[in-house]
C-alpha cells in the first residue's frame, strides 16, 4: 500500500501514519477514534493518500443510506481519476435497492479495490456495526476504515477488529505545529493576541491568565466556555448557528437577534467557538460536538430567526444553497411544509447548487412529516436525482411515491418515471411508463388534449426513435401553450435542439439551445446537463472547439457526462490519442450505467479516433458498439448516424461499393443532414458544392471532399480544382485548429501537385501534412504523405527514395498493409519482412492512391539516364528524350528512328560508363574501374583504354548524329543533342542492387 502525505507534512505524526497504514493492510476493518479536533480524519487521508475514498456518515442511522453514500463517492472518486489524471477508473455498479441488508456493502464492494474512510460515526451508528461485521467475514481486496469520536465496544460493533487511538500532539510536536501555521498564515499568535485585545495591558493579562487557565485539558476548558455562554444573547446566536449546521452572514445574525449580539459574536470568536469565514461566521469544527452536546434542542424562536436569517440571505444572494437549505430546514420544523416547497420551487439554482445529501435528507423528512406534501416532496428529489445523474436512485425514490388517486397525479409520476428511462437511455421503457396512463384514463377531471408535459415527453420519445418531422410538428404545436412557462419552453426548444442534431444540422442545433439557455436565464433555472451536452456538440459540428471546451470547463467540471464531452471535444480536435485514453473509461462508466445513448455516442467518437489512427478493427469494433443503441426501437435515431460513419469506415477501408450502399441508405434517414449529403455526392462520382449560406464548417466539408473526389479524376482541369478546393479547406481548419481535417487536406493537395508534377509545391504540402500527422499518429495519412514521396521520388528518377518512402509506408501501415501497396513495394525490389500480407489483387485502404499515383503500372524495365533510374513497361518510350538507347540484355544501340546496332559486350560496358558520367564525363583511371574492374595502372593500362575508346568511336560513327565522344583535358565525355539512355531488363537481382543505390555488373569482356 502507498501513499503520499500532504503537501503540508503532518507534524508529529509519521509514527502513527506507518503504523496505522501497517494495521489497515492486515485488517479488513480498522477502527480509528479520538476526541474532536485531534486530527483523526487528516491522519487516515494522510496513510491512504489516493488509495482511499472519504465517506462522511454523519447523522446516519439507516444501513441503506450508508451504502447509497458509499456508492457516489466512490462514483465521484472514479470519475475524478478518469477525467483529470486520465487513467480511467471503473465506478461500481448501483446499490441493490434491498434495505438494510447486508449483502449491499459486499455488492458494492466486490470489485473495489481502495479503502473506505466511514468518517463521523456516532451513537447513531450502531445499526451499521452487523454491515460490517458481514464485511469483515468476507474476502476482498477492499479495506473499510470507521472514524468516530468514541471507542466502540466489540459488543456494540458486533465484532472484533483493531483499534486505533490517535491522541494529541506531544508538547514538542504541538509547538512545532504552531509555527507551521504561524508561518503559513504570515502572522503569529502574539500579533492576533495584541490585536485581540487593543493593546489593553488589562485584557492582555486577562487573557494570558485564562490561556494558562485552559492549558491543561483544552477540550474540558472549551466544554466549560460554551456552557457559560449558552445564555442570553450569546447563547441565542450559539443555538442559531447550531441549528443552522452552514455558515450565516453575520450582519443578519446581528440584525435578528438583535442587541448585544456584536459583542456576543466578539466574545464567542476570542474563545474559538465561533469563526469567520468571509462575512459569514459558523461554529469551529472544534466546537461543534461541544455544542451540539451542550446546547438543547432548538425551539421555535431560533427556527424563527433562523427562518428570517436564511431569507434574508437568499433575497440577496438567490443562487445561495446553504442559505436554502437552511431555510427550507427551519420552515419544516416550525411546521410549514407549504413553505418549505415554496422556498425550494422559488430558487432552482440555489437549489442545485445546494448539498445534494442535506437536500435529500431535508425532503424525506418533509415527505415523512406531512402527508399531504409526501408526494411532492418526492418529486422535487426525484428532478434533483435527475439532475445529478443519479438514476439508480431516482427510481428508488419513484417507487417510494404514493400511488396515484387521480389521472393528473399518475401523469406527473409518469412523467417523471419516463424522463428518468429516457436520461438513463432506456427509451422503451420510457414509452412503457406512459402507456400506462391509459389505465386512469376514467379518472380524468379534465378532458381534451393532453397537457403540454405529456406532449413534450412524447415528442421526446418520437425524437429518439428518429420521427424527427413529426416530433418537431408536435413541438411548434405546443408552441402556444409553453411559451408562457419558462420551464416548458426551455423543454421544447431543446427537443427542437435535439431533433436537428440527430440530422447533423448544427447550426440550427445551435440555434435553438441558445432560445433554451435563455428561456432557462429568464425564469432563473439553472442549465440542464442535457443543454450542456446539446450546445457542446452543436459547437464541436461547427468548428468552434475553443468554445465548447469553455463550456465544458464552466458546466461540466465534476459532472458524470463530463468524460462523454472531454471525448468528444478531442476527437474534434484530433487529439485521438488522448480520445481514446478518456474514452474507455467514460465508456466503461456509461456501460455500467447501461446508458445506450450516450454508450453509443461515445462509441462513435471512439470509432472516429480508431479510424484516424489507423486501426480499422478496433474501430470496426466500437461502431458494433454504437449500433447496439441504434437496433433499439426507442433509440432508432442513432440508425442514419451509425449508417454514415459505416459508409466512412468503409470508404477509408477502401470498399467504395459498400461505402456507398451505406451512405444511400442514411441519406433517405436523414436527407437534410449536410454532412451525409456530400459524402453521399463523393460515393456517386459527383462534385460536391455547398450552398453559400452554408455554416463555414459545411463548406470547408465540402471543400476537402471536393478535393479528394478530384484526385478521382485524372483531367488536368479536375487536379487544377481540386488544388484550389484543398487550399480552401486547408486553410479554414488550420485556423480553427482542427488537426486531422487539416493534414487531410494537405495530403490531398500534396497529391494533386504531385500529380501535376509540381514537385515543390508537393514536397511543401507533405512537410505540413506530416508535422501534423507524425506527433499525432495519423497513420493512414502518413502511410499516404509517404505514398506521395514516392511516385515524386519515382517520377525524379530516385528509385533508390522511392523504395525507402515504401519501405516506410509498409511499416507504418502494419497489418491493414493492402495488396496494392504490397505489389509497389516489390515492384520497385523491396523484400517484404511478412510476405503473407493481402493479395496483390486486393484494394485496401491504401490501394486507390498507390494506383491513382501509377506506382503498379508495369515495370518490364530500367531506364538509366545519367544517374537516374526509371520504372518502365516494355512498350513505354524513355522517361526523357534521349539521342538514342542502349540495349543492355541485347548489346544494341537504337536510335529513334529504329536503325540499331550491335556491340561487342566490352565497348557496351565502356559506352555505358560514359553515359552513366553525363556532362561531367570521367577520367581514364574512373573508365577502366567502372568497365575493368580493377586498379588502374597509367604505364600499362593507358593505352588499352585509348584503344578501347577508338574502337567505340569507329564502331558509332553510324551514329555520329547522335552520339559522339568528345574529351576536355583528362575527362571523357559523350556529345550529342540529348543524353544517351540505357535500357535493361527488371529483373529481381537489377532492381535489388539500384534500390541499395549501385549498378548490376556489366559484362565486361577480358
Amino acid at each position: 500500500m502507498t501513499s503520499e502525505l500532504h503537501p503540508v507534512e503532518l507534524i508529529g505524526r509519521k509514527a502513527e501514519i506507518a503504523e496505522l497504514r501497517s494495521l489497515i493492510a492486515k485488517s479488513r476493518v480498522v477502527l480509528v477514534f479520538g476526541s474532536a479536533g485531534v486530527g483523526k480524519t487528516a491522519l487516515v487521508r494522510a496513510a491512504l493518500g489516493s488509495e482511499g475514498v472519504h465517506v462522511s456518515l454523519e447523522a446516519v442511522s439507516e444501513p441503506r443510506e450508508a451504502v447509497d453514500r458509499t456508492a457516489r463517492a466512490i462514483a465521484r472518486a472514479g470519475a475524478k481519476t478518469t477525467g483529470e489524471e486520465g487513467s480511467p477508473s471503473r465506478p461500481p455498479p448501483p446499490p441493490p435497492r434491498s434495505t438494510g441488508d447486508p449483502r449491499a456493502l459486499l455488492d458494492l464492494l466486490a470489485t473495489e479495490t481502495r479503502t473506505i474512510i466511514w468518517d463521523d460515526l456516532d451513537v447513531r451508528s450502531r445499526k451499521l456495526g452487523p454491515l460490517v461485521a458481514k464485511f469483515a467475514e468476507a474476502p476482498g481486496p477492499a479495506r473499510v476504515v470507521l472514524v468516530s469520536r468514541r471507542y466502540f465496544t466489540a459488543k456494540e460493533a458486533t465484532f472484533r477488529a483493531p483499534v486505533f487511538e490517535v491522541k494529541p500532539l506531544p508538547h514538542e510536536a504541538a509547538a512545532a505545529l504552531v509555527l507551521e501555521i504561524e508561518r503559513a498564515r504570515g502572522r503569529t499568535l502574539v500579533d492576533d493576541l495584541v490585536d485581540a485585545t487593543g493593546g489593553n495591558p488589562l485584557l492582555l493579562r486577562l487573557a494570558l491568565a485564562e490561556t494558562i487557565r485552559v492549558a491543561g485539558d483544552a477540550t474540558s476548558a472549551l466544554r466549560r466556555i460554551v456552557e457559560e455562554r449558552s445564555k442570553g444573547v450569546a447563547g441565542a446566536v450559539v443555538a442559531l448557528l447550531a441549528a443552522a449546521e452552514v455558515p450565516l452572514d453575520e450582519m443578519e445574525v446581528v440584525r435578528v437577534v438583535g442587541k448585544g449580539a456584536r459583542d456576543a459574536i466578539d466574545e464567542l470568536r476570542k474563545h474559538l467557538v465561533v469563526v469567520r469565514e468571509g462575512t459569514r461566521i459558523t461554529i469551529a469544527p472544534t466546537a461543534a460536538s461541544i455544542v451540539r452536546d451542550a446546547i438543547p434542542e432548538a425551539n421555535a424562536p431560533t427556527w424563527t430567526m433562523l427562518a428570517r436569517v436564511a431569507e434574508a440571505m437568499l433575497a440577496g444572494s438567490p443562487h445561495d444553497g446553504l442559505a436554502l437549505v437552511a431555510a427550507a430546514r427551519a420552515h419544516l420544523e416550525l411546521g410549514r411544509p407549504a413553505a418549505v416547497l415554496e422556498v425550494l420551487h422559488h430558487h432552482p439554482i440555489a437549489r442545485a447548487r445546494a448539498d445534494g445529501t442535506a437536500l435529500e435528507r431535508l425532503l424525506r423528512d418533509l415527505a415523512s412529516h406531512s402527508a399531504g406534501h409526501r408526494a411532492e416532496a418526492l418529486r422535487v428529489l426525484v428532478r434533483e436525482q435527475l439532475r445529478s445523474a443519479d438514476y439508480e436512485a431516482a427510481r428508488r425514490t419513484l417507487d417510494d411515491l404514493p400511488k396515484p388517486t387521480t389521472y393528473e397525479e399518475a401523469e406527473r409520476t409518469a412523467l417523471l418515471r419516463a424522463e428518468c428511462h429516457v436520461r438513463a437511455g432506456e427509451p422503451e421503457a420510457g414509452q412503457r411508463a406512459l402507456d400506462a396512463l391509459t389505465r386512469f384514463e376514467g379518472k380524468r377531471t379534465k378532458k381534451g388534449a393532453p397537457s403540454p408535459a405529456l406532449g413534450l415527453t412524447q415528442a421526446q420519445l418520437a425524437i429518439l426513435r428518429g420521427e424527427l418531422a413529426e416530433a418537431r410538428a408536435i413541438l411548434e404545436a405546443l408552441a402556444a401553450k409553453t411559451v408562457g412557462t419558462a420551464t416548458l419552453e426551455a423543454r421544447r426548444t431543446v427537443q427542437i435542439s435535439a431533433s436537428y442534431l440527430y440530422e447533423e444540422r448544427y447550426e440550427k442545433t445551435h440555434e435553438w439551445v441558445t432560445r433554451a439557455r435563455a428561456a432557462l436565464k429568464a425564469a432563473s433555472f439553472p442549465i440542464e446537463p442535457v443543454v450542456t451536452i446539446l450546445d457542446v456538440h452543436s459547437l464541436l459540428g461547427l468548428g468552434m472547439v475553443e468554445r465548447a471546451e469553455e463550456v465544458i470547463a464552466r458546466e461540466s467540471r465534476g459532472r458524470p457526462h463530463a468524460p462523454m464531452l472531454h471525448v468528444a471535444a478531442l476527437v474534434r480536435r484530433g487529439e485521438l490519442l488522448g480520445a481514446i485514453d478518456v474514452g474507455d473509461g467514460a465508456l466503461a462508466s456509461l456501460d455500467r450505467r447501461a446508458d445506450l445513448l450516450f454508450r453509443s455516442v461515445v462509441a462513435r467518437d471512439l470509432m472516429r479516433a480508431y479510424m484516424g489512427l489507423g486501426d480499422f478493427q478496433k474501430a470496426s469494433r466500437m461502431l458494433r458498439i454504437a449500433e447496439v443503441g441504434a437496433d433499439e426501437p426507442g433509440l432508432a435515431a442513432l440508425g442514419p448516424i451509425c449508417d454514415a460513419e459505416h459508409a466512412r469506415l468503409a470508404e477509408w477501408k477502401g470498399d467504395r461499393a459498400r461505402a456507398r450502399r451505406l451512405s444511400e441508405r442514411a441519406f433517405a434517414k436523414i436527407p437534410g443532414s449536410p454532412f451525409v449529403t456530400i459524402d453521399r455526392d463523393v460515393l456517386q462520382g459527383r462534385i460536391p458544392i455547398a450552398p453559400a449560406d452554408a455554416p463555414p464548417a459545411v463548406r470547408a466539408y465540402a471543400a476537402l471532399r471536393a478535393a479528394e473526389a478530384g484526385l478521382l479524376r485524372a483531367t488536368p482541369r479536375a487536379l487544377d480544382d481540386a488544388v484550389t478546393a484543398a487550399e480552401a479547406a486547408s486553410r479554414w481548419y488550420s485556423e480553427a485548429a482542427l488537426h486531422h481535417e487539416t493534414a487531410r487536406a494537405e495530403l490531398a493537395l500534396a497529391e494533386c501537385h504531385a500529380r501535376r508534377e509540381r514537385h515543390d509545391l508537393a514536397a511543401r504540402a507533405l512537410d505540413a501534412c506530416e508535422a501534423i500527422a507524425e506527433p499525432r499518429s495519423y497513420v493512414p495519412l502518413l502511410v499516404g504523405a509517404a505514398v506521395v514521396r514516392a511516385s515524386m521520388a519515382e517520377a525524379s528518377g530516385d528509385l533508390a527514395q522511392c523504395a525507402q518512402s515504401l519501405t516506410r509506408a509498409i511499416e507504418l501501415a502494419g497489418d491493414s498493409t493492402d495488396g496494392l501497396l504490397a505489389r509497389a513495394a516489390r515492384r520497385v525490389g523491396v523484400l517484404l519482412r511478412d510476405p503473407t500480407h493481402a493479395d496483390a489483387t486486393a484494394q485496401g485502404p491504401y490501394g486507390a492512391r498507390v494506383e491513382r499515383l501509377g506506382l503498379v503500372r508495369p515495370a518490364d524495365v530500367i531506364w538509366r539516364i545519367g544517374t537516374r533510374r526509371w520504372l518502365r513497361g516494355k512498350g513505354d518510350p524513355p522517361p526523357e528524350k534521349v539521342a538514342c538507347s542502349v540495349e543492355l540484355d541485347e548489346r544494341r544501340v537504337r536510335a529513334e528512328d529504329g536503325r540499331t546496332l550491335e556491340l561487342p559486350e566490352q565497348r557496351v560496358a565502356l559506352l555505358c560508363a560514359l553515359a552513366e558520367a553525363g556532362d561531367d564525363g570521367a577520367t581514364l583511371e574512373e573508365l577502366f574501374a567502372r568497365v575493368w574492374r580493377g586498379t588502374f595502372h597509367p604505364l600499362r593500362h593507358r593505352n588499352a583504354v585509348y584503344v578501347a575508346l577508338a574502337r567505340l568511336k569507329d564502331s558509332l560513327k553510324p551514329f555520329a548524329r547522335e552520339i559522339a565522344i568528345a574529351h576536355e583535358g583528362e575527362r571523357y565525355h559523350l556529345a550529342g543533342s540529348a543524353p544517351v539512355g540505357l535500357r535493361s531488363k527488371a529483373d529481381r537481382q537489377n532492381l535489388a542492387s539500384l534500390v541499395n543505390g549501385s549498378s548490376r555488373e556489366d559484362p565486361v569482356s577480358r
